[in-house]
């Protein structure tokens, strides 16, 4: 009984681990127009994620940041601004920058 205890705790903390290193913040530039963001801080993140879950849920369901590749969310955030501003929802370019900072930095670390 000891020594599944051991394992079992021995187990545990190897997985603990192993998740926390996967959710370490690797520096990105993200650019979007003229707008150039560098990612270093979780709080940038998650600040576009509160923007990110608060704007684009306006109109649709949300969509997991992996459903898309780099390419394809900077193609999408713009166009999805478009229609916001268009609807009377405001959403500026620094915004949207931080937005699409987070889709990639959420795509690119999740694979």
């Amino acid at each position: 009984m000891k020594t599944y205890l051991s394992i079992i705790l021995t187990l545990t903390v190897f997985l603990f681990s192993c998740f926390s290193s996967k959710n370490k913040i690797q520096p990105q530039n993200i650019s979007n127009e003229n707008q150039t963001i560098e990612s270093t801080s979780i709080t940038l993140l998650q600040k576009g994620r509160l923007i990110y879950e608060s704007k684009c849920n306006k109109c649709h369901a949300l969509k997991d940041p992996i459903s898309y590749t780099e390419p394809e969310w900077r193609k999408i955030v713009p166009r999805m601004t478009k229609m916001l501003n268009s609807r009377k929802v405001e959403m500026d370019s620094l915004s949207e920058a931080t937005v699409l900072n987070y889709l990639i930095h959420a795509t690119t670390n999740k694979k």
